[in-house]
């Protein structure tokens, strides 16, 4: 009877250590879980708040309004990017980053106040469908992302907008426009090393409050006969030239004038360039602002090809010349 006794004892207490360690491992693995999901939910959310055009261009201007009003200037990093697909399978990235910031070095460099800085990036890469554009668009994207984290000072990419004229890059980096409330992404999305240099960008652009201070907008290509948003053409044009040319050699097509402002810093040899360049003009922001009407659209569909292709000649040379007097681009005849 002791023994039996005994035995029940023993019996009772490692039921009672089973209970606690099976309690003991279950509340372990739910704090896990729940610390698991909230860090899952702080990565995948997302990088790059969508906005839209008209705010893109009020955003601009506010950030050019700030520099001549304020002591402290807050600096706007506005990054403009495109790509040129090939038949041969090369595509050509080009990724302008401009600094609106009005400081005493900017000023220093040119004798207009008002002057941007601006960083030049371009590249040329192989892909594996020609036709298929959408990777080639996201990857000029990057482009300006990563020479972002490389060359601009921290402090002068707090707040930071990028113009696409690609949708694939717009669901990329801020998802789906589908009017739905999802703000994850997916979990394949997280090894992406294009979207891995924007997380790292974001931890750049986020202030005390944790706002998100990265916006996309839309630029459209400009098929009209007026000239376009200046930064989105000069990318469009330098993506072609980079298509035909190789990396090594891009170099060439800028040209040093020592009788002209012209002048660029090398900051990565031989692909990426730093200049002093003028501020956007009003019509830049004015047609960045209607980037979403169709208005011009319609108006560009009436018009028979002939005229459409010697108006879009027409811009082109305007915009070359704005492009070989303001960044020192040195075009081929």
């Amino acid at each position: 009877m002791p023994l039996r006794e005994k035995g029940c004892g023993i019996r009772f207490f490692l039921d009672l250590f089973l209970t606690v360690f099976v309690l003991h491992f279950k509340c372990a693995s739910s704090l896990m879980n729940m610390s698991n999901h909230q860090q899952s939910d702080q990565i995948n959310t997302l990088v790059c708040e969508r906005i839209s055009s008209l705010d893109a261009a009020s955003l601009i201007e506010n950030a050019y309004k700030s520099g001549l009003s304020e002591k402290e200037t807050k600096s706007l990093l506005l990054i403009t990017s495109d790509a040129s697909r090939g038949a041969n399978k090369l595509s050509g990235l080009s990724s302008i980053l401009r600094e609106i910031k009005f400081t005493e070095e900017t000023q220093a460099k040119t004798d207009d106040a008002h002057s941007d800085r601006m960083t030049i990036a371009t590249r040329r890469m192989h892909t594996q469908n020609a036709r298929d554009i959408s990777k080639s668009e996201v990857a000029a994207a990057a482009l300006g992302v990563k020479t972002a984290l490389k060359h601009i000072p921290i402090e002068n990419r707090r707040q930071v907008l990028f113009l696409t004229d690609s949708c694939s890059v717009m669901n990329f980096f801020c998802g789906s426009d589908d009017g739905s409330s999802n703000n994850h992404i997916p979990a394949s999305l997280l090894k992406n090393p294009h979207y891995k240099a924007m997380q790292i960008l974001l931890k750049d652009a986020t202030d005390n409050s944790n706002k998100i201070r990265i916006s996309m907008a839309k630029v459209k290509s400009n098929k009209a006969e007026t000239d376009g948003f200046f930064d989105h053409e000069a990318t469009d044009i330098l993506s072609s030239i980079a298509r035909n040319k190789c990396n090594k050699n891009i170099g060439e097509i800028y040209f040093e004038d020592e009788s002209s402002s012209s002048r660029h810093e090398i900051v990565e040899e031989p692909s990426t360039r730093r200049i002093v360049v003028p501020s956007l003009r009003c019509q830049d922001l004015e047609f960045l602002a209607l980037s979403e009407s169709k208005i011009d659209q319609k108006n560009v569909n009436n018009k028979p090809q002939v005229i459409l292709k010697r108006e879009r000649g027409a811009r082109l040379d305007r915009c070359k010349s704005r492009m070989k007097d303001e960044l020192g681009i040195l075009f081929e005849k």
